[in-house]
C-alpha cells in the first residue's frame, strides 16, 4: 500500500478499492532497487533522459566507465552536476563538454 501511495507500483482505484496487475508488479519487482527508476524529489522524478537529466550510472553507462570515474569528476570539479535532494544531477550537455575534455587529455598524451 505504501508503494502505491509513493506512486512507485501503478494502481487504479474502482468503486473505492485499489487494483494493480500482475505486469504493474512485474515492472515495480524489476526495478525496485534502481535509483535512476525511482528517484523522487518533492513528488517528482529526478531523472529524465529525454530532458537531459541523467544519474550517475547513467553517465557511466553512456562511458562505458565505472560510477567512481564519473563521481570522482564530479568532486574534483571536472564535471559539473547539480543536486536534488542526495542525488547528483548531471546535464546532457556538461557530459558532452568531460567527453571533449577526456578527448583532448587523450590527445595531448599521445602527442607528449
Amino acid at each position: 500500500y505504501k508503494q502505491i501511495r509513493r506512486n512507485v507500483i501503478q494502481a487504479k482505484r474502482i468503486d473505492g478499492q485499489l487494483y494493480t496487475t500482475i505486469s504493474w508488479l512485474q515492472e515495480y519487482e524489476r526495478f525496485k532497487h534502481n535509483k535512476t527508476y525511482h528517484a523522487r524529489y518533492n513528488g517528482r522524478p529526478v531523472f529524465d533522459a529525454e530532458r537531459g537529466d541523467l544519474s550517475v550510472a547513467m553517465c557511466a553507462e553512456r562511458l562505458g566507465v565505472d560510477r567512481m570515474f564519473i563521481l570522482g569528476r564530479i568532486l574534483r570539479g571536472e564535471l559539473l552536476a547539480m543536486r536534488r535532494g542526495h542525488y547528483y544531477v548531471i546535464r546532457e550537455a556538461q557530459l558532452n563538454d568531460l567527453v571533449l575534455l577526456l578527448e583532448e587529455q587523450k590527445q595531448k598524451s599521445n602527442i607528449g
